[in-house]
């Protein structure tokens, strides 16, 4: 059940990763000088000098060996930023919220019970932050209108909703059954 929730977004992220890194080498490889290039071609061969050019910005990259408080440091930002920049974790933090009030209101959810819950509002909220950093590396690459790159976004969506349904459908099951043995009946 996992492979099965987590391989198309790790697939779709690998992927944009993988174009974005052909860009480049195109990139690098037809227009050395950055002379008689389009900006956004200019703006992809920037993209490192920008961020590693600031030994003290947090995008510095270095070569050096990154301790374990830096990368939580690291994880922390990335997870504050991918809150504050989407307005559907309000809705999935919302769902979340009455979710878990009323499994408690029900009362008869046992472990296994809880950890599908848990598990499922889990799977939603990560499918929806793979979704901000693809969206975040689509900003980095080009402001303006892009076939492929509105296609990769759209299929980032499609995951997120696909991840939704799915738990709904986990969760209504939860939730019926806990309200039949609570009341008897419908």
């Amino acid at each position: 059940m996992i492979s099965t929730v987590w391989m198309p977004t790790k697939i779709l992220l690998i992927m944009t990763l993988l174009i974005i890194k052909r860009k480049r080498l195109q990139t690098t490889r037809n227009f050395r000088n950055g002379a008689n290039c389009p900006i956004q071609i200019q703006i992809l061969m920037n993209m490192n000098q920008q961020n590693t050019n600031k030994p003290d910005s947090p995008y510095h990259v270095s070569h050096e060996k990154r301790t374990w408080n830096r990368k939580f440091a690291d994880a922390f930002r990335g997870l504050r930023l991918s809150v504050y920049r989407q307005s559907s974790y309000r809705i999935h933090f919302a769902a979340t919220i009455i979710v878990l009030g009323t499994a408690w209101w029900l009362g008869n959810f046992d472990t296994i019970r809880w950890m599908l819950l848990i598990f499922c509002i889990t799977t939603v909220i990560v499918s929806e932050i793979f979704n901000t950093a693809i969206e975040t590396l689509a900003k980095a690459i080009t402001n303006s209108y892009n076939r492929y790159i509105g296609q990769a976004l759209d299929i980032a969506s499609g995951a997120v909703l696909v991840t939704a349904f799915g738990a709904t459908c986990v969760g209504a099951i939860l939730f019926l059954e806990a309200i039949w043995k609570k009341f008897g009946s419908f």
